[in-house]
């Protein structure tokens, strides 16, 4: 289990978390949503001990960083890649399969 009791965060003097309380509880998963610049990363950072804050993050887990799955940011590659690049990705854990898909949709394309 993690237990955030009252955890603060300051940039300067611009807050991005204000008194925060929540609990994780064993073999969940949790998803936390809100707008760009809400302080979700900020959150999960600091619950990483990646960030100095203010308050109290309590868990069983030591150190607790080596038991959280994270994953901060929309993954960036798919949208800069272009359709033969994905591809290739793809053929790296399904080669037949993927060439014949490539084959097909490059076909299909022209």
């Amino acid at each position: 289990m993690i237990e955030v009791i009252g955890l603060s965060k300051h940039y300067g003097t611009k807050e991005v978390l204000k008194d925060v309380s929540l609990n994780f509880n064993n073999a969940r998963v949790y998803g936390i949503v809100g707008d760009n610049g809400a302080g979700k990363t900020t959150l999960f950072r600091c619950i990483a001990g990646l960030e100095n804050y203010e308050g109290e993050i309590k868990s069983n887990l030591k150190p607790l960083k080596d038991y959280l799955g994270l994953l901060i940011t929309e993954p960036f590659s798919f949208q800069r890649l272009q359709a033969e690049n994905i591809f290739n990705c793809f053929a790296m854990q399904e080669k037949k399969r993927s060439k014949i898909l490539m084959q097909k949709t490059y076909l299909s394309c022209r």
